[in-house]
């Protein structure tokens, strides 16, 4: 047997968002701030007289001291504010026209209908989700269904598990691939969500993205660390040679000295040619030493350099690794959920409702705004997509039954 609850045409419409540039309607409640320049203090000060907080009525205006009546349905609050201004300077035959601040205080509420326990208008808040409405209205469940409601909550409970598994699931896939160091994440074909394939797509994405984004900064890194040990190679290979050379002129120095001695000895030469020719030699022997300490430090920098890279594969393997571990927990943590819930829905009698084809929850939105041919817009939704003020969200239910497995 399939039960459906709650139905709704739906027509092949975008769905907009709530965008930050927030159009108003009737039922939000602003705050205006206005300041003025005083001549006589040289600075700007309150303007009491429009200060305060309106409504938008009922017919999409805002009233206002000395402004008058100013339309806001379907206006931002830019759009809103420069009215303002302008109606000031005109009503008020002013100079210097007082600058506006406009804010929305509270939103429109937004109206959620169907298999839900709390049916109702409820504050809209920016972000909200159908999900997270659907939490604000109680949860899932029917009062006209002749399941038990426990029944319906559980199945609910049940479809949530499942979706945390896919995405453990999904995250321990990412968490292997990025041991193995594999250049792509493979997604198991088994895996798949109760809210369908936009849902698993949409873990697929998020998990995606952080495997491209690691690969990317280690990348990074690693490259940052290579570059520099050529650098530093290069540089060793530069004091080699430089080494090489710098030996050579000592070789000729000693032999040179050896040369001025016998030839001081002799009377041949004068004593202070041999002073000079030492001296030539220590400042030779001197700048070995430097070229050598200056060759230590850079070959030691390359040693460093290494380890660096080292810890750094290490490091990333060991943080997924910890992070595979705990995910492993979690999974073995849902499965012990998932069995708790599966024997309390065959308690209540609803046997052969576990395969994840057999539940679904569906959000169906009506945005107030109409569509050019006067339609209304009424699109599904998934359960992370966003719902604003004024909106419409019905929730509906769906099960089917299957016969119960043979004891045979």
């Amino acid at each position: 047997m399939v039960r459906f609850f709650g139905t709704l045409l739906l027509l092949a419409l975008p769905l907009p968002s709530l965008a930050a540039d927030y159009l108003l309607g009737a039922g939000d409640r602003l705050r205006l701030r206005a300041v003025i320049w005083e001549e006589t203090t040289r600075s700007f000060v309150s303007w009491d007289v429009v200060d305060g907080e309106y409504a938008v009525q009922a017919d999409g205006t805002l009233s206002i001291p000395i402004v008058g009546s100013v339309e806001a349905d379907g206006r931002n609050v830019a759009a809103v504010s420069e009215s303002i201004s302008a109606q000031l300077q005109v009503q008020g035959g002013m100079a210097n026209v007082p600058a506006i601040a406009l804010e929305v205080l509270t939103y429109r509420p937004f109206y959620i209908l169907g298999d839900i326990r709390g049916p109702g208008a409820y504050p809209a808040q920016p972000g909200l989700t159908a999900q997270q409405a659907l939490a604000l209205a109680g949860g899932l469940g029917n009062a006209l269904d002749d399941r038990p409601l426990n029944l319906i909550r559980e199945v609910g409970t049940l479809r949530e598990i499942r979706g945390e598994i896919t995405r453990a699931q999904m995250r321990e896939a990412r968490l292997e691939a990025e041991i193995a160091d594999t250049e792509a994440l493979t997604v198991p074909p088994e895996l798949s969500h109760p809210d369908g394939p936009q849902a698993l797509a949409r873990i697929e994405a998020q998990e995606q993205a952080i495997f491209d984004a690691r690969r990317a900064e280690i990348a990074r890194e690693l490259g940052a660390l290579n570059d520099l040990e050529a650098l530093l190679l290069n540089e060793v290979a530069g004091l080699e040679s430089k080494l090489e050379g710098q030996r050579a002129q000592l070789d000729l120095a000693r032999e040179t000295l050896e040369n001025v001695e016998s030839l001081v000895a002799r009377g041949l030469a004068p004593a202070n040619r041999l002073a000079d020719t030492q001296r030539s030699l220590i400042t030779l022997e001197s700048t070995e030493t430097d070229i050598l300490n200056a060759l230590y430090r850079a070959r030691q920098r390359i040693s460093e350099n290494q380890r660096d890279i080292v810890a750094l594969q290490a490091g990333r393997e060991t943080g997924a690794t910890i992070e595979l571990q705990q995910t492993t927990a979690e999974l073995e943590t849902l499965a012990v959920r998932r069995a708790v819930v599966e024997e309390l829905i065959l308690t209540e009698g609803g046997a052969g409702v576990f395969d994840e084809a057999e539940t679904r929850t569906s959000y169906l939105l009506r945005r107030s705004n109409p569509t050019p041919d006067g339609a209304t817009n009424v699109v599904e939704i998934g359960p992370d997509d966003r719902i604003g003020p004024g909106d419409v969200l019905l929730v509906s239910v769906e099960i089917v039954d299957t016969p119960a497995p043979s004891a045979n």
